[in-house]
């Protein structure tokens, strides 16, 4: 008798690693759901952050500066301090989104 010899995956191994995958994929969808709000949350965090530092060295500089920037967008108060507009652009979230 010739032996075969035969390459490839039954149909059987293929459909278990199918249903391995299937099974990964529903445990993972629902963790990975909530991530993308959390990230929002934590870039808003940060950039708020990195503003108020801003702010608050320069009132420390001049405190009669810091009011005349009521209801200025970040941008312009930013770029008046020597900021690029870069400097606040994440994924989410640029310097155009907040006010002071």
């Amino acid at each position: 008798m010739k032996k075969r010899n035969r390459r490839g995956f039954t149909l059987v191994e293929l459909m278990v690693v199918i249903l391995i995958v299937g099974i990964l994929a529903a445990v993972a969808a629902p963790i990975l759901r909530g991530k993308t709000e959390q990230a929002k949350w934590s870039e808003a965090a940060a950039m708020c952050g990195a503003i108020r530092s801003v702010v608050r060295a320069e009132f420390l500089k001049d405190p009669t500066t810091v009011g005349g920037w009521s209801g200025q967008p970040v941008s312009g108060v930013m770029s008046t301090l020597g900021f690029q507009s870069g400097d606040l652009a994440g994924r989410y979230f640029t310097a155009g989104n907040f006010t002071i």
